[in-house]
């Protein structure tokens, strides 16, 4: 796939997500980044994309919520124009011993790093097969 000029939506500014966004921007992608309560770390990974030459859209979400993961793709695109690419980085770190987990904890935890998978790839569809991507399969 050719990088240059097209657009990529990473959940999740920091860590992984931080230095994929500046890897992808260097190859000339411009990238959309969410947060949820991390903005330093995603105006850190910003600035990394700016730095690069690329136009970066910084937009806090809340993935735990469905509406909140379509808000954070249609936000991208009317910011940035397109979406060629979604990657799901967004997830809940909770350090907490095992025999000590709750369904509360395990929840949260589920609610980001599986369901809002899920519904931003589901959100994000139209936007990526308008782009000439999203492939198109029969079932799971």
């Amino acid at each position: 796939m050719e990088l240059r000029d097209r657009v990529a939506l990473i959940t999740g500014g920091k860590r992984i997500g931080a230095a994929v966004a500046t890897h992808l921007a260097r190859h000339g992608m411009d990238v959309a980044l969410s947060y949820n309560r991390s903005r330093a770390e995603a105006e850190e990974a910003a600035t990394s994309v700016r730095e690069a030459g690329r136009r970066v859209a910084l937009i806090q979400a809340n993935l735990s919520q469905a509406a909140e993961c379509q808000r954070l793709v249609d936000d991208a695109v009317q910011q940035l124009g397109r979406l060629d690419v979604l990657i799901n980085m967004a997830s809940v770190y909770a350090a907490v011993p095992f025999e000590e987990l709750d369904e509360a904890t395990w929840d949260a935890v589920v609610d980001v790093d599986l369901r809002a998978a899920f519904l931003c790839a589901r959100a994000a569809l139209t936007h990526l097969r308008a782009a000439g991507g999203g492939r198109r399969d029969e079932g799971l």
